[in-house]
Formats: C-alpha cells, structure tokens, sequence
C-alpha cells in the first residue's frame, strides 16, 4: 500500500513540476525575456486595479470572473499530467486532447460574455479577461 501512495506522490510531484515549467514559459515568453512579459502585464494590472470597480458592482460578478484563470490552471495541469516527451515516439489517446482543442474557444467565449455582463466593471473584467487569455493561449 505505501508503494501505491508513493508511485502516486511521485506522478503528482511530476505534474507539479512540469506545471512550473509551463508556467515559466509564457512570463519569460519562450526563453526571449521576461521584460517582453512585465511590461504588458504591468500596463494590465494598472489598468485593472485603476479601473477596479466600486460598491456599485455586483460582487457575485466579480467573484464569477475567477472562471478565468481557473481554466488556465486546470488546462495546464492536465497538459502537465498527460505530457509526454515527443520524442519517445508515444501519443496520447484523442480523448486527452479534447479538453485542450476546446479550452481557448470556451476561454475567449466567457471572456466577451464577463465584459459584456460586468457593465459597470467592463475594462477591469476585459484587462482581466485578456491576462488570463495570454496564458491560457501560451500554456
């Protein structure tokens, strides 16, 4: 039993860290830089904390805006899990990939529906909505 958990813990500290990897990528865009990520981030996160709505918001709207960047968790998690080098020749089952040909319409789909309904949050959710589409488009 505990070869199981340890087999287990071994492929979650896996995907874990591969996560990281991917994670880096898209901040230090592909090895380029990490200035060619802060400085747009920066100008994204000013424009939303400038812009963060009032008390005349709704704050179950805001709250429904962590949608966002829990997709681009989830997809890079399940990427990290199911990733396999490839150059040792295996392919994953079409079933793998399902989630990950879908994640970028459904992401930009709620994206415009967040700006659309959030009127009097619209720039802060369409800053937001654009931060969390770079990384949902780069992992």
């Amino acid at each position: 039993m505990g070869c199981v958990f340890g087999a287990d813990l071994k492929e979650a500290t896996e995907t874990i860290s591969t996560f990281l990897w991917f994670f880096a990528q898209p901040i230090t865009v592909g090895g380029v830089g990490i200035h060619w990520f802060l400085m747009p981030f920066i100008l994204l996160t000013s424009i939303m904390i400038w812009n963060f709505p009032g008390k005349n918001v709704k704050k179950r709207g805001l709250l429904s805006l962590l949608v966002l960047p829990f997709i681009w968790v989830f997809i890079g998690l399940w990427g990290s899990h199911f990733w396999l080098d490839w150059q040792s020749g295996e392919v994953n089952p079409e079933w793998v990939q399902i989630p990950i040909k879908v994640v970028l319409p459904l992401s930009a789909t709620l994206s415009v529906f967040f700006v659309a309904y959030l009127i009097r949050a619209r720039i802060f959710a369409a800053a937001f909505a654009i931060t969390n589409l770079y990384f949902v488009f780069l992992l």
